[in-house]
């Protein structure tokens, strides 16, 4: 069965609404006396219209919070993935000054940082799949 998880006071003239913050009767009802419609967001994302007289100060909601580690290993293998792009786009002028000097090694530096990119996507692949560590 679906939940309240907020409720919203809309002003129908000013055409703006806001998370109610407070869940006293009497000031809900003064409000509502005034023009304000109150709108119940369900867990599920539908609103519905309801009375003053029904709105009450929903549960408080539990969270999964992500920990720092699971953020910082994909956010350090989406820095590798994006260091290997800019590689690829845009060599270093060493790499630059090799690469007019010997087309070899400037093949050899690209294919290092394509080689990189697939890597570095594909641990991010293994993360976000749940297949990795």
């Amino acid at each position: 069965m679906p939940r309240i998880t907020r409720y919203w006071a809309h002003d129908p003239i000013g055409n703006s609404e806001g998370i109610l913050a407070g869940y006293e009767p009497a000031a809900l009802k003064a409000a509502q006396d005034r023009g304000i419609i109150f709108i119940a967001e369900l867990d599920d994302g539908t609103r519905l219209r309801v009375d003053a007289s029904d709105v009450t100060e929903p549960e408080p909601a539990s969270y999964t919070i992500a920990t720092p580690d699971y953020v910082a290993s994909r956010v350090t293998l989406i820095t590798d993935a994006l260091d290997a792009v800019a590689d690829i786009l845009d060599p270093q002028p060493a790499q630059t000054a090799l690469a007019a000097a010997n087309d070899a090694a400037a093949d050899t530096s690209g294919d290092d940082a394509r080689r990189r990119l697939r890597d570095a996507i594909a641990h991010l692949n293994d993360l976000t799949k749940g297949t990795g560590k």
